[in-house]
């Protein structure tokens, strides 16, 4: 190492050295001093939803779990978020539920719902940075009608 050259290092535990995940870092220096910032990074993407009608008052909803590269780090938890699917003026008067949770899971049954109304639901990942992106609107019809796809 020549001068002027600095090194940097930074050790992680052995539990975590096994996986690949992402940190945005900077390097400052500030009035003869090396100030290094890193930051964890959101989920980049949302898991793949899907929602199935399995009884008239219950719904399933499933998804894929997110690479770690995905996820940037460890998914903490998922934030499901399931509303009455309204057309309309009726939309801005929908009450929103949101359920989150653990990481490891990769499927909700919710039930007592109103059999008589359709349901979408979107989800998101959690890291230590935060959340990511929600996922497309996933909607089902009312008990007895076929499954179906609306983007919101």
């Amino acid at each position: 190492m020549g001068p002027g050259t600095e090194t940097i290092m930074v050790f992680f535990s052995k539990e975590l050295s096994k996986f690949k995940f992402t940190i945005n870092c900077s390097i400052t220096l500030c009035k003869n001093m090396l100030l290094f910032c890193c930051c964890f990074l959101v989920p980049q993407i949302s898991p793949s939803l899907q929602i199935q009608r399995t009884s008239p008052s219950v719904i399933t909803l499933s998804w894929s779990p997110l690479t770690l590269t995905e996820a940037r780090g460890f998914v903490r938890n998922y934030t499901i978020i399931y509303y009455p699917a309204l057309e309309g003026r009726k939309r801005q008067q929908r009450v929103m539920m949101s359920i989150t949770v653990d990481g490891n899971v990769t499927s909700r049954t919710i039930s007592g719902l109103d059999e008589t109304s359709a349901y979408s639901a979107q989800i998101s990942a959690n890291n230590g940075a935060g959340s990511g992106p929600l996922s497309m609107s996933m909607s089902v019809a009312q008990f007895g009608m076929k499954h179906c796809v609306n983007k919101l």
